[in-house]
């Protein structure tokens, strides 16, 4: 468990250095990072369709911080688009 939430937070750290603008804080960006470890993994097995792929190895870092980085887009653009400024410092 430690180890999954290490790979969310260097997940969401790369992810939200490269991203430019508007920022989230940093619970959200852990939470997407965690959430782009689960989508990255799992479309990068689907993809690569490797049987040694496993969930929290170092070649599956760069799957992780892609879709870690686009759930951050998604999160800004909705955040956005409603009145919740909250989530931005």
């Amino acid at each position: 468990m430690l180890q999954a939430v290490l790979w969310g937070v260097i997940s969401g750290v790369v992810a939200r250095s490269l991203l430019a603008g508007d920022k989230p804080g940093w619970l959200v960006t852990v939470a997407a990072g965690f959430g782009g470890c689960l989508v990255g993994f799992a479309v990068g097995h689907e993809l690569l369709r490797l049987h040694e792929f496993h969930l929290f190895q170092p070649e599956s870092l760069v799957p992780a911080v892609t879709a870690t980085a686009i759930i951050l887009m998604v999160i800004r653009r909705v955040a956005r688009a409603s009145t919740r400024t909250w989530l931005f410092r």
